[in-house]
């Protein structure tokens, strides 16, 4: 039993509404909450009686209690409103309890035992039948529906904003993710694109200056410090800060606990200005020129991974941070393959395509639609993996970025939903 079928279990317990003994606890589902594919708690917003007592709150469940602490969410302020930890295994007391983070709250323990709840189990134990043959034009609609909901919101914001301030801001945005999406975003409309041009023409493309600016909006330097290339930094920003329009963030606004070494923002906010100084005035000419080519699909795939392959230099050759120890190993690139993959379906082709029509050019809105459907898959959300066991099967058959965007789509629209009758793939959901 995996951690999808205790997710399974949950949401049949949410159905029925029996309340089950859990070791010394007496538990009823009311409500399973929304099963959360993002970073934090595995359900949101959950509403449960545990031992006669009505609780509202996230819920996180695990095989083990001390995975909890194995994955760091003692740390990570995402995970503050869990009221309730679930485990497959047997707890090391009956009665445990695990600490939240920020607060040391003590966040019972319960185990949901599969031989305790056979009925629920026998219902639980697919989540989701795979169709008999995968029907691609099923696929493909539910990937164009995502594409399609991505393009309208971009339509949407180019009504106040411009195509330049769209990309910049959406760029950063992409780059916190998925923890930082929301402050890297705030820092681009802190420093907006007009900003960025007058900055641009004045202090050249150097790195340095630039990333002292950013890293002192960010709130990301200290008064003082003892590292030398912090200390440049603090100089350099000491130097230019009378450039700066705005108040910059604080460090309340970013998430540092639980980050990947790549995904930690100092490194990604050194992937935007090694991009900055590598494009000035962003990449949009050399993205625009390439797109109007119109150039073989696999050629202008490579071409997209070339544009955005970023060496680390100088300081960031050897560090994840600031003020830390330099590593054994030295950093390849700041954003791999997935990244690049994940900026050109979230951020490229729906932007350009928005523009495209805003601007009635029908042929570029297809040759990108073309090249969004034929992109090859190079990621797997493990979520998904977890969540539809056979999923795998059909990557053999539909090697395309398009086929986890279409799970996004139906996860979204339908299985989140019950809306199992209604799946578009024409099998049983049977959580």
């Amino acid at each position: 039993m995996q951690e999808a079928q205790l997710y399974a279990l949950w949401q049949n317990l949410a159905r029925t509404g029996q309340a089950v003994t859990a070791g010394p606890h007496r538990l009823r589902v009311l409500d399973a909450g929304r099963l959360n594919l993002q970073r934090g708690p595995d359900f949101v917003s959950a509403l449960f009686e545990l031992d006669d007592v009505r609780i509202s709150g996230d819920v996180e469940m695990h095989l083990r209690l001390q995975d909890w602490y194995a994955h760091h969410h003692h740390l990570d302020p995402f995970f503050k409103n869990v009221c309730l930890h679930v485990v497959l295994q047997p707890a090391p007391s009956s009665r445990a309890t695990v600490a939240a983070p920020l607060s040391g709250r003590a966040i019972p323990t319960i185990r949901l035992a599969p031989e305790d709840f056979p009925s629920a189990l026998q219902s639980a134990r697919v989540l989701c039948r795979p169709p008999a043959v995968l029907n691609k034009e099923a696929v493909q609609s539910l990937a164009l529906e995502r594409l399609h909901l991505k393009i309208r919101y971009f339509q949407h914001f180019l009504e106040s904003e411009t195509f330049e301030q769209a990309f910049y801001e959406h760029l950063l945005r992409s780059l916190g993710y998925p923890s930082n999406s929301w402050p890297f975003q705030l820092l681009a409309r802190r420093l907006p694109w007009r900003w960025l041009e007058r900055s641009c023409s004045a202090m050249g493309r150097g790195f340095d200056p630039f990333y002292a600016l950013y890293a002192g909006m960010a709130g990301f330097l200290p008064a003082a410090s003892s590292d030398p290339y912090l200390q440049k930094l603090i100089f350099l920003h000491g130097e230019l800060r009378h450039l700066l329009p705005a108040a910059g963030l604080g460090r309340e606004h970013w998430q540092f606990a639980g980050q990947r070494p790549c995904n930690h923002p100092h490194f990604r906010l050194a992937a935007w200005v090694s991009l900055l100084v590598q494009h000035p005035g962003l990449p949009i000419r050399p993205l625009s020129r390439l797109l109007k080519a119109r150039l073989p699909l696999d050629q202008l795939w490579g071409e997209l991974q070339r544009l955005f392959k970023l060496r680390p230099q100088g300081y960031w050759k050897k560090h994840h941070m600031l003020a830390s120890n330099a590593l054994a190993r030295s950093n390849q690139n700041f954003l791999g393959k997935a990244r690049v993959t994940e900026l050109i379906i979230n951020l490229i082709i729906p932007l350009f395509a928005a523009r495209a029509l805003l601007n009635g050019s029908h042929g570029f809105f297809e040759y990108l639609q073309s090249f969004y459907l034929w992109l090859p898959l190079n990621n797997v959300y493990r979520t998904f993996s977890r969540r539809f066991p056979w999923l795998a099967l059909y990557r053999r058959r539909f090697p395309c970025q398009a086929l986890m965007q279409a799970f996004i789509q139906l996860n979204n629209q339908h299985c989140q939903l019950n809306r199992c009758a209604l799946c578009p793939l024409a099998h049983t959901l049977d959580k």
